[in-house]
């Protein structure tokens, strides 16, 4: 997962060969169980770009890897979201995270573990 930056990064460069090798690279990551808590953490990159690329990642791996996570994995998930929800500037990547927590909200809300657990 140290790469992930660059990955993130080359995804949203130019080069082309770049970005298919990018884009290959984080499929195959995203397999790991680490890679939602790892994609979260780039929410708070100082990029917003880094960090709306993040949050659409992200919301599209949480239902297969989230409720696999550890409970506290998961409280930290649930607390960034709505940290980064309130404190993010810009409308576009806000609303990236937004649908994060909505998709969290889907698996967790039905399990009573969210906002109480």
């Amino acid at each position: 997962m140290a790469d992930l930056d660059a990955m993130l990064a080359a995804c949203l460069g130019f080069d082309n060969q770049a970005r298919k090798a990018a884009e290959k690279a984080l499929k195959q990551l995203s397999g790991h169980a680490d890679y939602v808590p790892e994609l979260c953490k780039r929410l708070e990159a100082a990029d917003a770009q880094v960090r709306q690329l993040a949050a659409v990642l992200v919301r599209k791996a949480v239902s297969k890897h989230f409720p696999k996570l550890p409970p506290e994995a998961q409280a930290r998930i649930r607390a960034l979201l709505l940290q980064r929800v309130v404190q993010e500037p810009l409308h576009s990547v806000r609303r990236a995270i937004a649908d994060v927590a909505g998709a969290v909200a889907r698996i967790a809300v039905p399990l009573n573990q969210w906002p109480a657990g």
